[in-house]
């Protein structure tokens, strides 16, 4: 490739990774916490606090792809603004990472960790397998098994958690996450208005908000309408 083209990935990856940077300050608070959390109500507060990790997850995929469309389109060359449809593609396979690493929680409490290498070795595999299988799709090919490894690592760790320690995570809620977020960076991508991916990305966002407030607890919930009451 030239290095007009590595450019363009590496500003990709970029975006990526950055939005893998913005989960740390949840994950630095959650993980000391998590095993205590599991321990309390047959681990329903620890997979509350779960739920809330992939939502804030996926508000801040559509929230970073908005300011890779702000920023590439902007403020960066001609040859780099294929950049922001790499990053769309990209931040689906972070996100998926991310939400690996909220589910393994079972399987660290039970300090079972040679499943874990298992599941990289199984996903590493996947990744290797569809990146042949796929050359003749050149980059996309690459984005297909990424995406496809990591949905493996994130299917095997949510199986092989559930028999270590059944835990009740909602599979309809990060099926709904997947679909929310989807959409709005195929609107992103098909905009070309800053004003439209501002106005989606809000929307999004603000949905996202909605079904968190569904996994608040009861007296969390109330207090915070009680706020909202009184302010108002």
């Amino acid at each position: 490739a030239s290095l007009a083209t590595l450019g363009v990935y590496a500003i990709a990856v970029k975006f990526a990774i950055g939005m893998c940077i913005l989960v740390q300050p949840f994950g630095m608070w959650w993980m000391p916490r998590r095993f205590a959390y599991l321990e309390r109500n047959r681990g329903k507060e620890a997979v509350r606090i779960s739920h809330f990790g992939m939502i804030y997850i996926a508000a801040l995929t559509v929230l970073v792809a908005t300011l890779a469309f702000i920023m590439i389109s902007q403020f960066l060359p001609e040859t780099y603004q294929e950049a922001a449809l790499y990053t769309l593609f990209l931040l689906p396979i972070a996100m998926i990472k991310e939400w690996s690493e909220l589910l393994n929680i079972a399987i660290l409490y039970k300090r079972r960790t040679r499943w874990l290498l298992a599941i990289n070795v199984v996903a590493a595999g996947v990744a290797i397998a569809l990146l042949f299988a796929l050359s003749s799709l050149g980059i996309y090919g690459v984005f297909i098994a990424l995406y496809y490894a990591q949905l493996t690592k994130l299917a095997m760790t949510f199986v092989i958690g559930q028999q270590c320690m059944y835990l009740p995570f909602h599979l309809s809620l990060m099926v709904a996450l997947q679909i929310i977020s989807g959409v709005a960076l195929f609107l992103l991508y098909s905009t070309q208005s800053i004003g439209s991916a501002i106005v989606i990305c809000i929307l999004t966002c603000t949905l996202f908000a909605g079904i968190a407030f569904r996994y608040m607890s009861k007296e969390t919930r109330n207090n915070l309408m009680m706020r909202l009451r009184t302010e108002a």
